[in-house]
């Protein structure tokens, strides 16, 4: 598995960007590489929080519709605690 480019560095419990070029200031803010990646990261955490509460209200009417045994029911839950697992471990890592 090919790693991440890192555009940080962490330095005594700091993260500073590592490259000029990966992040300046315009009238309207700042973008850039970095600036990007983390409206992408943003992005991800937002649509992975909003698709647990989608499958939470389609599991339950699932369940109310004795459909908790289905194919689908139990591939929607394995999706629902893979999604939470990534959101615990953003949690973890200071992401939220």
């Amino acid at each position: 598995m090919r790693h991440m480019d890192r555009y940080t560095i962490n330095k005594e419990e700091r993260f500073y960007i590592m490259a000029e070029d990966l992040i300046f200031k315009t009238d309207k803010g700042f973008c850039g590489k970095a600036v990007d990646r983390l409206a992408q990261f943003e992005a991800m955490f937002e649509a992975l929080v909003k698709n647990q509460e989608m499958m939470s209200k389609e599991l339950e009417k699932m369940r109310l519709e004795g459909k908790s045994k289905s194919l689908r029911f139990k591939e929607m839950m394995t999706k629902k605690l893979i999604e939470s697992n990534m959101i615990i471990y953003f949690k973890m890592n200071g992401i939220e």
